[in-house]
């Protein structure tokens, strides 16, 4: 009974914890779902372990975490939860070098308080969501070394507070946009994406040709290319 007791005043000062470090550590296995008892948390940080299997929904579902969510340098796999959209109160949320697929759930767009978003590191697909857009005081986006591809919305280089967007290493793609931090060369990195184009001239990108630019091209190829054969077939008819 008294063992029972301790026990039980254990797990309740346990839920009123408000700041657990566990990083650095040789923990393995999964997440277990007595986290989601941590009512009071609001710093939540398993970094540099040997976590794996797939993030718990209720980790996003934390109702106090406010100040950082850091899940770096683990083995977690599976989809990046929509449940990530609950974290309305969240300053910075860290996820980077993990084995996560799938697409950036718009859901992230109610992530209001976001300062720091650090997906890096990843096996991320699809395209940039612009619904990133929403994270009107996101100062610092990191979706570098991912599988992203499709063009960069526009939206997302006007975030007003944004000092570093790091793109680098994904298979992005098309125009790079003429405006916001994509002015300034040393807050923006597109490193890696070969076939992104034109943009200010600071960032030395090549010049975008349009498609209906790159079928004129290849009209008047072909039409030169006619022109020599009938010419070849001509000077043959009169030899």
């Amino acid at each position: 009974e008294q063992a029972h007791r301790g026990h039980s005043n254990f797990h309740r000062n346990l839920t009123k914890l408000s700041q657990l470090d566990l990083s650095v550590n040789n923990f393995m296995g999964v997440i277990p779902f007595s986290f989601r008892n941590f009512g009071s948390l609001l710093l939540f940080i398993v970094s540099t372990n040997n976590l794996n299997g797939s993030i718990p929904e209720e980790i996003f579902q934390l109702p106090s975490l406010s100040m950082f969510l850091n899940l770096s340098q683990n083995s977690f796999t599976g989809k990046l939860p929509v449940s990530i959209g609950s974290l309305a109160n969240v300053s910075v949320i860290e996820i980077s070098r993990n084995h996560l697929s799938g697409e950036i759930p718009d859901s992230i767009q109610n992530c209001k308080s976001m300062q720091r978003l650090l997906l890096n590191g990843n096996a991320l697909s699809g395209g940039i969501p612009k619904s990133l857009s929403q994270l009107k005081g996101l100062q610092y986006l990191d979706l570098s070394s991912n599988d992203l591809s499709g063009a960069i919305p526009v939206q997302v280089g006007l975030l007003d507070d944004l000092q570093l967007l790091n793109l680098s290493f994904n298979n992005l793609e098309g125009k790079v946009p003429n405006s916001g931090v994509f002015l300034e060369f040393n807050r923006i990195d597109l490193e890696g994406n070969d076939r992104v184009c034109g943009g200010p001239r600071v960032l030395m990108l090549p010049v975008c040709h349009s498609h209906v630019h790159s079928k004129r091209i290849l009209a008047l190829k072909l039409a030169i290319a006619l022109a020599s054969l009938a010419t070849i077939f001509i000077l043959l008819s009169c030899a």
